[in-house]
């Protein structure tokens, strides 16, 4: 069995990793929070994307997830983005996976990074 067919853990792990990304992408903090703005801008459009993604199967799903894990890194969310990749990785290989769980796995993610983000940047440096 695999992640996607359990309720997520909780993890300790960092949410969001701020300074990694200023210091990959070589910005300033201004920069990274305009980053989470067209990041929070976006947020409908990845749950419908999701949604979608789900009610028409694996591979939608598997792309989606792909997109997500991107997206997610470009943020700064790391386990969010370990999720996505992971989940990418589990539907390339064929492994069994419960396709509402994953996708409710992700949402709740979503959700976490958002909630964090949304709340300024005193919360999001970790």
């Amino acid at each position: 069995m695999n992640d996607f067919n359990a309720p997520a853990p909780h993890s300790a792990a960092p949410v969001i990793d701020m300074q990694h990304v200023i210091e990959d992408l070589q910005i300033d903090e201004e920069g990274y929070f305009e980053l989470v703005a067209v990041f929070l801008d976006e947020v409908p459009t990845i749950r419908e994307a999701i949604a979608r993604a789900l009610e028409r199967g694996r591979e939608p799903l598997m792309r989606v997830s792909h997109e997500l894990g991107t997206t997610l890194g470009v943020v700064g969310a790391a386990r969010g983005q370990r999720l996505a990749r992971e989940l990418e990785r589990a539907l390339r290989a064929g492994e069994p996976v419960d396709l509402p769980m994953a996708a409710a796995s992700m949402l709740r993610e979503l959700e976490v990074v958002v909630q964090i983000l949304s709340s300024g940047p005193a919360t999001a440096v970790t």
